[in-house]
């Protein structure tokens, strides 16, 4: 009973450190994945944050000795990691491998369009072209897949088709240079 009596009047000190942290431990780790569990609907992802607030909180035990309401740092260090978590998350996707596999069409059957375009062309352009008029992907899907808004997706084939537009017009002109 000390003990909680120490960490809930924030009387710690570097001494006590390891009894302060397991008292602490075994007393928030369990609420504090359940909480963040059904804020994130991932129990996995929930423990990971949960034992990153525990770790920032021995790497930054010297400056927190003293604090007044040290379980209530570890929660609010929690909050903040899953604030960071779901913002992060917005910005990525997550496929499985399998479902990668399943949907990529086999490396001959990509040769054919990728053979035709001009050698000058950049590997972006290239990229979205393939992704556009091989694999038939609408911009959704494609700014899914690489990561950029749909207007960008947009932005990028039409100045890719514009680029190969420019390299086959100046391979016409000049045929002795193919």
């Amino acid at each position: 009973m000390r003990l909680t009596e120490c960490v809930e009047r924030g009387r710690f000190t570097l001494e006590n450190r390891d009894e302060v942290f397991s008292a602490l431990y075994q007393q928030n780790a369990a609420r504090m994945v359940r909480y963040a569990a059904g804020q994130l609907r991932s129990r996995e992802l929930a423990e990971e944050l949960v034992e990153d607030a525990f770790v920032l909180l021995l790497r930054k035990y010297d400056q927190l000795t003293g604090h007044p309401n040290l379980p209530g740092w570890l929660w609010k260090t929690l909050q903040h990691l899953i604030l960071t978590e779901v913002k992060s998350a917005r910005y990525r996707m997550e496929v499985p491998l399998e479902q990668d596999f399943d949907l990529a069409a086999p490396e001959e059957d990509r040769s054919v369009l990728a053979d035709a375009l001009p050698e000058g062309l950049g590997p972006r352009d290239r990229e979205i072209l393939l992704l556009f008029y091989e694999e038939e992907l609408t911009h959704e899907e494609i700014s899914a897949r690489l990561g950029i808004s749909v207007l960008n997706s947009r932005t990028r084939l039409f100045r890719a088709k514009s680029r190969c537009k420019e390299l086959l017009e100046k391979l016409q002109k000049s045929p002795s240079s193919v």
